[in-house]
C-alpha cells in the first residue's frame, strides 16, 4: 500500500469528486482514478460508491478511511520529530492571539524566548478568538492561546493563566472607596466596554445576566487602554482584567476586585488534539510560563 494511493483517497474522499481533489492536489483525475483502483484491488473490496453523481463511502470504504488518516498522522509525526532531531533550535514557530492577549503578553514572552533561541523565528497571528481557532484547526499555527471554553475534544489544552476581572472606575466615583464588589452592586451603572466582536464581551455581559441584569453599553471599543481612559474621564465604568492595569497605569483610575474572585478568566494554550508538539511549541510553552511568574502586580485601590 503506497503512501501516494492512501493520499489519493483521503483528497477524493474529502472534496467530494475526483475534479476538486485533482484542482487542490495538483495531481491529475487519471492518476487519482488508478490511486483507488490500486487500492481496491490490493484490499480486495470497494472503497467508493460510484452509482450516484456525488462519491460515497462504502462501509468498507469508511473503516479504510479512518484507518488511512491515522497512518498519514504517525508519518506527519514522525516527519515532524525527524525534523525536530535535525533542526532542534531552529526554524519558525507562528502563535495565534486575540489582540488584547497579544498586547498584554506577547512582548514580554517572545524577548524572553528570542534571548533563549535566537534562531526559532516566531510569527505572532492576530485574530479575533474563532478566526484563531479556525487556524489551529488548519494548522496555520502552531499553538494559540486564547480564553475558555474551548472544546476539549478537538484541542489539546495547557492551563496559560487564570486572572481576575477587576472593576475599573474613576477615583472620584461613588465606588471608588470599596476594597471588593460584588456584580449586582454595578447594576445601575453606565459600562464603557470592549468590543462584540471579542470573546470577552460576551463573558462579561453573561456574568452580568448571571446576576440580574443586562449591562448599560454607552460606549465600545476594541482598545483597552482607550476604555481606561474613557473611565478615566467618567464616561462610565469598565470591567477588565487587573492585568489591564498593569500595563495601562492611569492615577485616575481605581481598579477594585471582585468579591471571593468572582470573575476569573482563564486563558489557556491550545493546540490540535493528539498533535506532535515540536521542540519550538514546548520550549514556548515553558518560556511563557517563566514570563507569567515573573509578572508585577500594580493595583490603584
Amino acid at each position: 500500500m503506497e503512501i501516494k494511493d492512501m493520499l489519493a483517497f483521503v483528497a477524493v474522499v474529502e472534496y467530494g469528486s475526483y475534479t476538486k481533489a485533482s484542482v487542490a492536489t495538483f495531481v491529475s483525475q487519471p492518476s487519482l482514478s488508478k490511486s483507488i483502483q490500486r487500492l481496491e484491488s490490493l484490499l480486495d473490496i470497494e472503497l467508493l460508491r460510484r452509482s450516484t453523481r456525488l462519491l460515497e463511502l462504502t462501509d468498507a470504504g469508511d473503516i479504510v478511511y479512518h484507518q488511512i488518516l491515522k497512518i498519514v498522522r504517525n508519518i506527519d509525526d514522525m516527519q515532524h520529530q525527524l525534523h525536530d532531531l535535525k533542526n532542534t533550535q531552529r526554524g519558525k514557530l507562528k502563535v495565534g492571539m486575540p489582540p488584547l492577549l497579544a498586547a498584554l503578553y506577547f512582548m514580554g514572552i517572545s524577548e524572553l524566548f528570542h534571548h533563549e533561541y535566537p534562531d526559532i523565528e516566531v510569527e505572532l497571528m492576530e485574530y479575533e478568538a474563532k478566526e484563531i481557532l479556525q487556524f489551529v484547526d488548519t494548522d496555520k499555527v502552531d499553538l494559540a492561546i486564547v480564553m475558555l471554553p474551548v472544546d476539549e475534544k478537538k484541542y489539546d489544552i495547557t492551563p496559560f493563566m487564570t486572572e481576575e476581572f477587576g472593576v475599573y472606575v474613576d477615583k472620584n466615583h461613588p465606588l471608588a472607596h470599596h476594597k471588593s464588589l460584588t456584580v449586582a452592586a454595578l447594576a445601575n451603572e453606565k459600562f464603557v466596554m470592549i468590543a462584540e466582536n471579542y470573546a470577552l464581551h460576551n463573558v462579561i455581559v453573561e456574568l452580568c445576566r448571571k446576576n440580574g441584569f443586562s449591562p448599560n453599553i454607552v460606549y465600545k471599543s476594541s482598545q483597552w487602554n482607550l476604555l481606561v481612559e474613557l473611565v478615566a474621564s467618567k464616561r462610565g465604568i469598565s470591567i477588565l482584567p487587573i492585568i489591564v492595569n498593569d500595563k495601562q497605569v492611569n492615577d485616575q483610575v481605581v481598579v477594585i476586585p471582585f468579591e471571593n474572585n468572582t470573575a476569573p478568566w482563564e486563558l489557556v494554550t491550545i493546540t490540535k488534539k493528539n498533535m506532535y508538539q515540536s521542540f519550538a511549541v514546548r520550549s514556548f510553552l515553558q518560556i511563557s510560563q517563566s514570563f507569567l511568574h515573573s509578572l508585577p502586580r500594580v493595583l490603584n485601590v
